[in-house]
């Protein structure tokens, strides 16, 4: 009885065989699926740089402010406007605005009408006998030339203004 299977050829496997090359055919658009960009090293320092750049900008953002201007500090726990101007001893220290700004009654009288509390403290004198409030605006003050607003338990340090106008538009900001 004959066997169905044909036997194999093992030499004709071996031998390699022709077959039809044909181009293969890209469209414009599209990439062959063969490549693959590599990033060099200049691709990674423009990356590094991009993520430095974002990083610094993040924490110049969201840095406190050390500079001239508003500097909001600790909450001091006490409601209504008060505010405390610390002038240093020596008032030649002083421009003619700061000066007048400081001795001007029209700014604690502003404060008062307001419904506000106003104090000027020389730089040495001692206010242990004043009200508790004082004192903390007062230790919360690093140098003269300073006034702190406080203002619905929040406390903001800004330099004395140049004049009374000046200083009455700065206190109409804390309403």
């Amino acid at each position: 009885m004959s066997s169905p299977l044909k036997p194999i050829d093992f030499e004709a496997l071996r031998k390699p065989q022709a077959k039809p090359v044909s181009s293969p055919t890209v469209e414009p658009h599209v990439r062959p699926t063969a490549y693959r960009p590599t990033l060099t090293v200049r691709d990674w320092l423009n990356v590094a740089l991009i993520c430095a750049v974002v990083f610094f900008g993040c924490l110049w953002l969201f840095r406190g402010s050390d500079g001239p201007g508003p500097n909001p500090g600790p909450v001091v726990d006490v409601d209504g406007l008060h505010v405390l101007v610390l002038t240093p001893d020596d008032r030649s220290s002083l421009t003619s605005g700061q000066n007048e700004f400081a001795n001007s009654a029209k700014i604690a009288d502003w404060v008062e009408q307001n419904g506000g509390k106003y104090r000027r403290y020389p730089e040495s004198q001692d206010i242990t006998n004043e009200e508790q409030v004082w004192q903390e605006l007062r230790q919360s003050l690093s140098s003269p030339h300073h006034l702190a607003v406080l203002k619905d338990r929040r406390l903001t340090k800004l330099e004395i203004p140049d004049g009374i106008d000046a200083g009455i538009r700065l206190l109409e900001g804390f309403k």
